[in-house]
């Protein structure tokens, strides 16, 4: 029996079809005969093969500190194929492809995307939001006012929300 790919996103490797795109795919087959038997009329069936379904899977955002370096979105598509993100609203931008850096306070929205490829359909686009928080200072003790003469010293008791300081 003789097997071959007439037509379509397929191939032939040893006794196996490998489907390598969606589409329809037509193969034939033949018996060629032997010195007993008269060789076979040549077949041909087809089918349709469908693009696969894929997802993303994006990892939640913990809140952020404007003033914070870039840091790294995690996501993978079902598919193995790469996911590209963007900012869809807030004061943030992608840099390097995966990293985020905040350029001001306030709520940020991350889309993560997959647009599928000749074997996957494109995946359904993931959000994420976040929220981007200013650091601010606040003095908790301060004197009504204050006058020191040179080299003096004065002490203040400083928090700074989710910071550490060092004065």
């Amino acid at each position: 029996m003789t097997f071959s790919v007439v037509s379509g996103s397929a191939l032939l490797n040893g006794g196996s079809l490998v489907l390598t795109g969606a589409g329809t795919v037509v193969v034939s087959a033949q018996q060629l005969g032997s010195s007993s038997y008269l060789p076979t009329t040549v077949v041909e069936r087809s089918f349709v093969v469908n693009k696969a379904s894929q997802s993303i899977e994006f990892n939640e955002i913990t809140q952020k500190f404007f003033g914070d370096p870039p840091f790294a979105l995690s996501a993978t598509a079902t598919s193995g194929l790469p996911v590209t993100f963007s900012v869809v609203s807030g004061l943030a931008e992608i840099i390097e492809g995966n990293r985020v850096v905040l350029t001001g306070s306030g709520d940020v929205t991350v889309e993560a995307t997959q647009l599928g490829s000749v074997l996957y359909e494109a995946a359904s686009p993931v959000r994420r939001g976040f929220t981007g928080i200013r650091m601010s200072v606040d003095f908790i003790k301060q004197p009504e006012s204050l006058q020191l003469a040179a080299g003096a010293e004065a002490t203040f008791e400083v928090q700074a929300a989710g910071y550490e300081l060092s004065y």
